[in-house]
């Protein structure tokens, strides 16, 4: 049985890795895509105008550190649906609802939420109250980093450890087979 923690620490850069590729080449597939719907209208951009393309390959990274943190919740809630509800939760309800709740710190805790500093990463032009692309992009990946420690701390404790540090024999391991496992005594 492999360890709990290169499984998930593989999990993480194999996903990041493949969810760039795929989200870099789709967020320059639909902006070229786009430019056939928008010629000849007031509002059409293309590669060579400033900030589009690190815009372009800023949103690839930006969905792959999403990718790593929603592998990273699900690890640390041990749950995949909990684990795409806090996901959602952090990215999309909690900046919409923060002003609703904070009024007067609003400004002063919004740009470092999950989903705003998300946001600021791959933002064509910078809004008075977000963060730049470098600080949001170090924001938010100190979120995926955080969750990351968290669910590495969970998976050390999840495992039970036997005398001497030893791993305890299949037997003595909770779950199917084990002492609890009223299946087997039937």
């Amino acid at each position: 049985m492999p360890t709990r923690l290169p499984v998930l620490w593989s999990k993480a850069v194999g996903f990041g890795a493949v969810a760039a590729v795929v989200a870099t080449v789709g967020a320059f597939a639909s902006f070229l895509a786009g430019q056939g719907f928008l010629d000849g209208t007031g509002i059409t951009l293309s590669l060579s105008d400033s900030g589009v393309v690190r815009s372009l390959l800023s949103a690839g990274v930006y969905l792959a550190l999403v990718g790593v943190l929603g592998v990273d919740l699900v690890a640390l809630i041990r749950s995949v649906a909990g684990g795409i509800g806090v996901l959602v939760v952090s990215l999309m309800l909690l900046p919409a609802h923060v002003g609703l709740l904070l009024g007067p710190l609003k400004n002063d805790i919004s740009p470092y939420l999950p989903g705003t500093a998300g946001d600021s990463i791959f933002a064509l032009h910078q809004a008075s109250d977000t963060l730049n692309p470098g600080a949001g992009l170090a924001v938010f990946g100190g979120w995926v980093v955080l969750a990351m420690a968290g669910a590495a701390v969970r998976l050390k404790r999840s495992i039970a450890v036997g005398p001497k540090g030893q791993r305890p024999s299949v037997a003595q391991r909770p779950g199917p087979g084990g002492p609890g496992d009223v299946s087997a005594k039937r």
